[in-house]
């Protein structure tokens, strides 16, 4: 399969080499192509058009404020195809991290950004080791999306990657599943544990 992996940073290109190993034709779509992590990636890299064209599926792994905006702008290459949003809508003050969406999700304002795209959220509740083949697995995969296809074209591809996906919903339930992510970070931040199960069901 295609796959076209939208952002660079430590989730992207986690992700980008977990499926490359797994025999999928990957492109790691950048904005930053000059980033030293990505010398000896071993994965072909481009822009984020190039990424979002290449994909038959693709997964978005960029900074979740800008995330809305970067899938407006790749509608023309990503439409139709499903996308899974692996995406928080984190920031920090001085208390610690919180979710900056208020009464809806991230997920949710990724879709309206590009209705013509298939948002399905997963992967977005477990640190990015785990997200390839976690040890002891399968575990059970919570995902969330309006299309009915589109979760099941997901499915088959989070099979793969070691999980067992389980549909709750329309892509309002992101709101959850961002939520969950957030209670995540507090458990690894509480107990210095960032490859535990966390909020793996």
């Amino acid at each position: 399969m295609k796959l076209g992996v939208l952002g660079s940073g430590e989730v992207g290109r986690r992700l980008a080499q977990g499926f490359a190993a797994k025999g999928h034709e990957v492109v790691l779509g950048t904005g930053s192509p000059d980033k030293p992590e990505l010398v000896g990636l071993g994965v072909p890299t481009g822009s984020f058009e190039d990424a979002a064209f290449h994909a038959d599926i693709a997964i978005l792994a960029a900074n979740g404020e800008a995330a809305p905006e970067l899938v407006a702008s790749l509608e023309g290459q990503l439409a139709g195809k499903v996308l899974l949003d692996v995406t928080n809508p984190f920031s920090h003050d001085e208390t610690g991290p919180y979710l900056w969406t208020r009464g809806t999700s991230l997920g949710e304002l990724i879709q309206r950004a590009a209705p013509s795209v298939r948002v399905v959220k997963a992967f977005n509740t477990v640190g990015n080791p785990l997200m390839i083949d976690p040890p002891g697995g399968p575990y059970r995969m919570l995902i969330a999306g309006d299309d009915t296809s589109a979760k099941s074209d997901a499915s088959a591809f989070i099979e793969a990657a070691g999980w067992t996906p389980v549909d709750i919903g329309s892509i309002r339930e992101s709101i959850g599943l961002e939520g969950m992510a957030l209670a995540w970070v507090a458990y690894g931040r509480a107990s210095g544990d960032w490859n535990g199960v966390g909020t793996i069901v």
